[in-house]
């Protein structure tokens, strides 16, 4: 009887811990969104191609250590330049100014999720 118990505890807490890995990949899409907008709204546009980039580019991911990861990045060849300038022009930083106004949201957003 007791083993029996122990497994429907078991299997309650698999349960709940697919429920919290769902929402919390839920607020991490959230996030990405918002960190996205973030980005885009400090991104130097010339031809659009570079704020383009971010929302196709960004991703959530969960390695192999189970912990979810927003990746913010750019397929244009010249971002780092933009971002931290070169030797003949400054940079226009946009992704770390980007990242630093979107954390306050996405930790709203993912306490909130982890409140529930």
């Amino acid at each position: 009887m007791w083993s029996s118990n122990l497994s429907v505890v078991l299997a309650s807490l698999a349960l709940k811990a697919s429920k919290v890995d769902q929402a919390v990949e839920r607020a991490a899409n959230k996030g990405k969104i918002i960190g996205v907008q973030e980005i885009q709204n400090r991104a130097p546009v010339d031809t659009g191609n570079l704020k383009g980039s971010y929302p196709r580019c960004s991703t959530v991911t969960k390695p192999s250590d189970g912990v979810r990861q927003i990746d913010f990045t750019s397929d244009v060849d010249y971002q780092p330049d933009q971002e931290f300038g070169t030797s003949q022009q400054p940079g226009t930083p946009h992704v770390r100014p980007g990242i630093a106004a979107a954390m306050p949201q996405i930790g709203k957003i993912l306490k909130e999720v982890l409140e529930r």
